[in-house]
């Protein structure tokens, strides 16, 4: 499959999975809070939250990744998005990924690495820079940097359309037949 196709197939995945767990990741932490204050307004926002409170939407939220990102995968072969999009990630020869491949592609490259246009790490560092330092925050332009550059080595460098993330583990993402 041509490079820009499968991109096209990578975007729409991405839309897709960022949505879906934007979605999961904000019910956790409404859900916390509507416990914790006993009302029927809502916050999706950590900081308003007790520090128990934290750290139960932050168990929640990683459980939910991890569901969503290494269980789904591991057991249906691909994200919702990526089912959608009918892609899936495999390595370089076209085997399957195991769980721990899995997780180190996704929380390890993704979340961490490449992680500034991803939800989940936007969710957590957002907090911690608030409640640690503010003037951390210079740290989320150098993610979206090396986003950026990933996403344009894969772009117009890397013939397989591959970024760091799927360099890091020798994944790519491949076309399902139908």
């Amino acid at each position: 499959m041509k490079k820009s196709k499968i991109f096209g197939n990578r975007l729409l995945a991405y839309l897709i999975d960022w949505y879906l767990v934007a979605l999961l990741n904000s019910m956790a932490v409404v859900f916390i809070y509507s416990i914790e204050t006993q009302q029927k307004t809502t916050s999706n926002s950590l900081l308003q939250l007790s520090d128990r409170g934290v750290v139960i939407a932050l168990a929640a939220i990683f459980v939910l990744n991890a569901f969503y990102f290494i269980g789904l995968p591991a057991r249906k072969g691909a994200t919702v998005g990526k089912r959608i999009a009918k892609i899936r990630v495999v390595h370089r020869d076209g085997s399957r990924l195991t769980r721990k491949e899995f997780f180190v592609r996704e929380f390890i490259g993704v979340l961490t690495l490449e992680g500034a246009l991803f939800s989940t790490s936007n969710v957590v560092r957002d907090y911690f820079v608030a409640k640690i330092n503010p003037e951390l925050y210079f740290l989320h332009y150098i993610f979206v940097g090396i986003t950026i550059v990933s996403l344009l080595y894969a772009l117009f460098f890397e013939k397989e359309g591959r970024m760091f993330h799927d360099l890091l583990l020798k994944t790519r993402v491949a076309k399902v037949d139908s």
